[in-house]
């Protein structure tokens, strides 16, 4: 007994001692801290929001060229020095070659910026929360962290809504045949309908004569918010300043500076330069608004513009709608509703990052940029820190795992009436799927958990001591992992890890002929370097700790050898081994111990990848649906005026925006997850019938979309959200609109009600309702003409509110496409 109480006592100073070391080092030697981290990302999303502008530019420059749809080769894009990797959306529709026209290359290469974009930010809000409630000595506290997190994401939804113009384009151009006048493989085009062709013909020039238009004043408004990111990241500390805009930003600056434009980040007044960069493009986009009028025979009352505003026809001389024709009518809508939205967006974004530009700017007048102080959390946040701990984590997977039935049906009475389908295998397609279609039941027949008994018997229990089975133990539990697709990875990468210590052991141990100082320095930098591993690839953090401990272990072992002398070393009845014999031990346990890991993470039950991806795909259809009713509550309490001051915490406003906002971190964290799901089933041994990681991979995909079209529904509506005292001149038609929507039965949550059906449907194996249809999308436009032919007539064009009408009549309308490819 006096044994045992003075080895536990001696075991728990050491993991005392090694907790002090690690508290210690992170502290003082390696200070790094989850606002750090936060910080660096802060500029990390910077470049990437830059890079979502460039890739936005390039598809315009791309909309300007006649040849836009014709196909080339993938090695011509890879030669100009553009890599991508191709999102296979509708793989049902498209042809698997390496020819692609310059439209779809662009298109994907906006999507993956923006796909990029949405990532960080995800990441940024699970750092957040910890960055928030650290101690720490810097310039920025909580609040401003919170703040920050929200100017950000302020800019990513609009930004993330130009890809919905790009898919809007892309569905049009399917639509109307612009895609089907491809090139052939000889390089011919196609014989069709001269007519049809003609027509063809003429809407793609007419479309690249609107983007030549818009090229200008979108390149300069990229650039301006360019500039604006780069001032806020210096202002901020967030970027590194060169000694040359450090001594501009010591001179004062003029007036005439400012309208001269040539401020650069970092100057002071350059806010002031910026929001008149922003008010340029606004009045541009007016004068553009004029153009196209004027070439579709309209005129804007009230208004003037710089081009032939004398030559407009009169008034009187427009019926309402648009034009007689319903086709023409509906045609040239669209296009107007596609221009507003794109100009519309960007102009957005350009004053999102302008407030990130003022808000830069006040921490730097009141003081909070000059020099470093302590920072304490709030006695609000110690609060909630002290709740989270002995709250339950909120992992946003409610839906239980798996609960397919048998499918022991034998009349077929169409697909939802017959045998259920197996979700996540392919009926067997040759005879290997066939015969290995049968293990997969092996494991409901399985069970048991002790697999260290053999420590505890007579018979075994000498073996397990004198071979050092304890290690191969230890790894079991380290090794086991939730699915069976990262039990393989994890099995390949924990034994390489172990080859690698051995011969590291061996290189540190020889190179210095076995001498102990020389182990020693060895030991440190071996150590250093793999560590260095660790912090770059958190990824392979178990790998890189397997790593280092094989290696302090074979080491230490032999080391304290040395020391305590053999006979003191052996008294535990574990024989002695030099390192030649020791580190081939240490990989055997090892490998064994992960083999053992890997046997049992598919027996008795196997938990697969492929049936988490599912799981949690259920998931997140049903976030996804409580989504969509969040922002149609939203949409419908704006243009109803029930919305409040959202300023108040008890505002109706104020809880639906901040449930919305939960709702909306949690799904992005969610789809995180899937895609890595969705990768490790790469990593699973199939049998029986192949696994349908297209159709899952395009199942995220879809509720990705979803999610974006959405948050960009929530984002234009705020512009209903409309005091008359604030803007007088603007309350008009914004109030006579809330008005027409008042009197329409607007309230629909048929979508909600059909992602619910597809949530339960994916996450049990089951089947949707026999002849479930997607909802048609709600017809607003046409039902406000028939109550007030002039509410969206083109004499309100330049109101705020029209523009914010089309991008959530575009987004609408793309939610109503998406969820029908969801349920096919």
């Amino acid at each position: 007994m006096t044994s045992g109480i003075a080895f536990t006592k001696r075991l728990l100073e050491a993991f005392l001692a090694g907790m002090g070391i690690s508290t210690v080092v992170s502290l003082l030697v390696f200070p790094i801290t989850c606002r750090q981290i936060f910080f660096t990302q802060s500029g990390a999303f910077a470049g990437s929001i830059k890079a979502t502008l460039a890739a936005q530019a390039a598809y315009m420059e791309t909309l300007e060229r006649e040849d836009m749809f014709d196909l080339r080769d993938s090695q011509e894009d890879v030669s100009a020095g553009k890599s991508h990797h191709l999102l296979h959306r509708h793989h049902h529709s498209k042809i698997h070659d390496d020819r692609r026209s310059l439209v779809d290359i662009e298109t994907e290469r906006l999507k993956a910026a923006i796909q990029a974009m949405s990532e960080l930010l995800g990441k940024m809000h699970q750092d957040i929360t910890f960055a928030k409630r650290e101690f720490a000595y810097g310039k920025l506290d909580a609040s401003d962290i919170d703040s920050l997190f929200k100017l950000f994401r302020n800019i990513v939804l609009p930004l993330t809504g130009i890809a919905s113009a790009a898919e809007l384009f892309e569905r049009m151009a399917h639509q109307q045949g612009w895609a089907q006048s491809k090139q052939s493989e000889d390089g011919s085009i196609p014989s069709s309908n001269p007519e049809a062709e003609a027509k063809v013909k003429s809407e793609k020039r007419e479309w690249n004569k609107i983007m030549s238009k818009l090229h200008k004043p979108f390149q300069v408004m990229s650039a301006a918010m360019n500039d604006g990111l780069d001032h806020s990241m210096l202002v901020l500390e967030m970027k590194k300043s060169s000694k040359s805009s450090k001594s501009r930003a010591s001179v004062p600056k003029t007036q005439d500076d400012v309208e001269a434009g040539v401020l650069k980040p970092g100057d002071s007044g350059f806010a002031e330069q910026l929001s008149k960069r922003t008010k340029d493009f606004y009045e541009a986009r007016k004068v553009f608004l004029g153009e196209w009028c004027y070439s579709k025979g309209l005129k804007l009352q009230g208004t003037s513009f710089a081009n032939k505003p004398d030559e407009f026809p009169k008034a009187n001389e427009i019926e309402y709608p648009f034009f007689k024709d319903p086709e023409t009518h509906k045609r040239n809508q669209h296009q107007l509703f596609l221009i507003l939205e794109m100009e519309h967006l960007l102009w957005k974004t350009g004053q999102a990052v302008l407030a990130l530009v003022d808000y830069a700017d006040a921490k730097a007048k009141d003081g909070s940029m000059r020099h470093k102080r302590l920072i304490v959390p709030s006695a609000r946040r110690c609060k909630k820190w002290a709740k989270a701990i002995f709250s339950v984590e909120d992992t946003n997977t409610d839906i239980s795992p798996d609960s397919a039935g048998d499918g022991n049906t034998g009349i077929c009475l169409g697909t939802s009436f017959g045998a259920q389908l197996d979700p996540e295998h392919l009926p067997p397609a040759n005879a290997f799927q066939r015969a290995t279609d049968k293990l997969r039941s092996i494991g409901r027949f399985l069970g048991g958990r002790e697999i260290a008994i053999v420590a505890f018997l007579a018979d075994t229990q000498t073996f397990f001591l004198q071979q050092r089975l304890l290690w191969a133990e230890i790894m079991v539990s380290i090794g086991m992992t939730l699915t069976a697709g990262s039990g393989i990875f994890g099995f390949l990468g924990r034994t390489a890890g172990t080859v690698f210590a051995m011969i590291a052991s061996f290189i540190m141990w020889y190179i210095v002929d076995g001498k102990t100082p020389g182990v020693i320095v060895f030991l440190f930098l071996f150590t250093f370097c793999e560590f260095y591993l660790i912090i770059k690839i958190p990824r392979l953090t178990i790998i890189g700790v397997i790593l280092t401990v094989s290696q302090v272990l074979i080491i230490g072992y032999e080391l304290q050898v040395r020391k305590v002398g053999l006979q003191q070393a052996t008294s535990n009845g574990q024989p002695f081994y030099p390192i030649y014999l020791l580190a081939p031990y240490r990989l055997a346990c090892v490998a064994g111990g992960m083999a053992v890991a890997f046997i049992w993470t598919f027996i008795p039950y196997p938990i697969t990848e492929r049936s988490q991806l599912r799981s949690d795909l259920g998931a997140s259809l049903h976030l996804l649906a409580n989504f969509y009713s969040l922002v149609h509550t939203t949409v419908s309490s704006r243009l109803r005026g029930y919305e409040g001051d959202i300023t108040k915490k008890t505002s109706p406003g104020y809880k639906l925006q901040k449930a919305q906002t939960s709702v909306y971190a949690k799904e992005l964290v969610l789809l995180a997850g899937l895609k890595q799901h969705s990768a490790f089933t790469a990593w699973e041994p199939t049998f029986g019938g192949r696994f349908p990681k297209e159709t899952y991979d395009a199942l995220i995909a879809e509720v990705q979309h979803i999610l974006n079209y959405l948050a960009l529904i929530s984002y234009a509506s705020a512009s209903f959200s409309h005091d008359p005292a604030d803007e007088p001149e603007k309350a008009g038609w914004i109030a006579d609109f809330g008005r027409l929507v008042g009197k329409l039965d607007t309230t629909s949550h048929e979508i909600t009600s059909v992602l619910a059906l597809c949530a339960a449907s994916v996450a049990n194996g089951t089947p949707l309702p026999p002849y479930l249809k997607a909802p048609e999308p709600y017809q607003l436009s046409k039902k406000l003409e028939q109550l007030d032919p002039t509410i969206l007539s083109a004499t309100h064009i330049l109101e705020p509110g029209y523009s914010a009408f089309a991008v959530m009549q575009i987004a609408s309308s793309l939610v109503s496409d998406d969820v029908g490819r969801l349920i096919e």
